[in-house]
């Protein structure tokens, strides 16, 4: 059987998988402080990203991500992260300056 990869994705697809399809395989492959920290992740993104913004729903991600991205370095290496994934805690005053990204 052919490795797969993914590569080459840009920014909105990267955004699907981490809104609609990264959650599905979770439940059954990994360990529950993982799933927990992932699925953050993907309600982070799916807040963020939706087409009305709640401002009492911003609010609860913004002070919810500094934890989010403390479980992800808990379970991932040092190499996962780089400096986008930082950029999310930023993400949140741009979209309440912006609106809807």
């Amino acid at each position: 059987m052919k490795e797969i990869k993914i590569s080459g994705l840009k920014s909105p697809d990267c955004h699907v998988i981490l809104k609609h399809l990264l959650p599905l395989p979770l439940c059954d492959l990994l360990k529950p402080h993982v799933q927990e920290a992932l699925i953050e992740l993907s309600i982070f993104f799916d807040i963020l990203g939706a087409k009305e913004l709640k401002m009492d729903a911003l609010e609860q991600i913004k002070a919810q991500i500094s934890t989010t991205l403390c479980n992800l370095e808990k379970v991932f290496p040092p190499t996962f992260f780089d400096v986008i994934l930082y950029l999310s805690i930023h993400l949140v005053h741009e979209a309440k300056v912006g609106r809807p990204i």
